[in-house]
């Protein structure tokens, strides 16, 4: 399910279609954007007319990567990184914007596993970058110069919406308390797509596209034994269907996760935001994640907030209009009120996020700055695109530079499986070897599905550069 309403944002709103589209590569011409584009249309009725008009309200909306408006932010990417063309890596529009890159890092790959926690194995470039981080954080909390919520920028569509978003209030309260909650206008030149309504159609076809889901970077048991559950456990938090809908009663249950071992009541929050999965208690269980030794140096509680549809805070509902990134932003900003109020945190809040959650965190210091102070935002694909070859263009040049032999082969290997794939005999051939769930032996085949059946296979390279480092053998 996570698979499928993911690949539903990506219509909706951002592309991220990681074609081999462009030029001779590796794997051949395989794997063409509009394979992605005909699966947006047969499952939810988003044509490429709409899926263009999505991706340019999403860069509109936010800024994309080059007009990024937000202060306070760290943007950190690896070298090696399929995502990284899409990340923030130059051209901050305020000093207090930091770039870092990690020399031979993957996905995710500064925000997975501490420097400074007994037993790491940190190269001298990922101490530096985390070290960075730190004294960047204390900055925000214990700041000497000012910063203002926003830097300047050029881009004039931004600028235009950013004025125009207003914030409204209604009469129903969080809690019991005077604060009420955020409720957002927007005009009619930013982002549509969480307007039109779009119902789950009867799933007919089995996909593998939800192999190109961004995640959370792994988090292993290994790590480190369970904390207390004293100071650390689950809670739930009720929700409005629709932020923008002034009107709106209708509500849903979101599943949070705490631990408040080394924080106080006005000590700083962090928040990580939840992605296109469920959450579960690795994030606040682990004291070798980096996030955790930040936490003990300043003081923080650590808060983990689990996306909207996904996992357990599901909306009981097949209508997918309200699954869209700025509810799951608006969800942000009610968890913080909420919390302030209900455990009266006079502390100032920081967001985190890697992937697809580390966009969210730097557009949440970009809309809210008067509740987030910063964000730490880890290969965050800020940028929305439809045709995302870069990103299997990353793939090939790190095959080859770790083996011309198994770069040749593999190109060997996709053009014999290409040629294969044009007769019944040859993908019998095919379905023998690999054993596919879709059996290959009929007489004809969609081309939808043979173009999954090469995701398949695609993806088998994918993970194993995603995330794992540069040495990785």
């Amino acid at each position: 399910v996570s698979m499928r309403l993911w690949f539903y944002q990506t219509c909706a709103e951002f592309g991220y279609f990681q074609s081999t589209n462009r030029g001779t590569n590796v794997f051949g011409q395989t794997q063409s954007s509009n394979s992605f584009i005909e699966y947006c249309v047969q499952l939810f009725g988003i044509d490429v007319d709409q899926i263009e008009k999505n991706i340019e309200a999403t860069n509109a909306y936010y800024g994309e990567r080059d007009y990024y408006a937000g202060t306070n932010v760290i943007f950190s990417h690896g070298t090696q990184d399929p995502w990284s063309f899409l990340t923030k890596k130059s051209d901050p529009k305020h000093w207090s914007v930091v770039i870092v890159e990690v020399e031979g890092g993957d996905h995710c790959s500064d925000i997975g596993e501490s420097c400074f926690y007994t037993n790491a194995t940190c190269t001298d470039n990922m101490i530096q970058i985390q070290t960075l981080t730190l004294e960047n954080m204390r900055r925000w909390i214990d700041p000497v110069f000012s910063v203002p919520d926003r830097g300047n920028h050029l881009n004039k569509v931004s600028v235009k919406t950013l004025s125009q978003w207003k914030l409204l209030t209604t009469s129903r309260s969080i809690v019991n308390c005077s604060c009420q909650k955020l409720r957002a206008e927007r005009s009619s030149e930013v982002a549509n797509h969480s307007k039109r309504r779009i119902d789950f159609k009867k799933w007919n076809k089995f996909t593998g596209k939800g192999q190109y889901e961004l995640l959370h970077p792994p988090v292993y048991e290994k790590q480190t034994e369970r904390l207390d559950v004293t100071v650390q456990g689950q809670g739930w938090i009720e929700q409005t269907w629709d932020h923008f809908n002034p009107n709106e009663e209708r509500t849903f249950k979101q599943k949070w996760y705490y631990n408040y071992k080394f924080g106080s009541k006005d000590g700083p929050n962090f928040l990580m935001i939840g992605g296109e999965g469920p959450e579960d208690d690795s994030w606040v269980s682990h004291e070798s994640l980096p996030w955790m030794t930040y936490a003990k140096e300043v003081g923080a509680n650590l808060f983990d907030l689990e996306h909207r549809y996904y996992g357990e805070s599901k909306l009981g509902t097949n209508d997918l209009q309200y699954l869209t990134s700025d509810q799951a932003l608006y969800d942000v900003v009610t968890f913080i009120r909420t919390q302030q109020v209900k455990q009266n945190l006079t502390g100032p809040w920081i967001t985190f996020g890697g992937s697809y959650p580390g966009a969210l965190a730097a557009w949440s210091r970009e809309w809210f700055p008067e509740l987030i102070l910063g964000a730490v935002s880890s290969s965050a694909p800020v940028l929305a695109k439809n045709d995302f070859y870069e990103y299997l263009e990353v793939v090939e040049e790190v095959i080859k530079r770790q083996s011309q032999k198994c770069h040749d082969r593999t190109m060997e290997a996709f053009e014999t499986l290409h040629k294969l794939a044009q007769d019944p005999e040859g993908r019998a051939s095919i379905q023998a070897k690999f054993t596919f769930v879709c059996c290959l032996e009929m007489k004809t085949i969609a081309d939808l599905d043979m173009d999954n059946v090469f995701a398949g296979l695609i993806s088998l390279f994918m993970w194993p550069v995603q995330f794992n480092a540069v040495d990785w053998s």
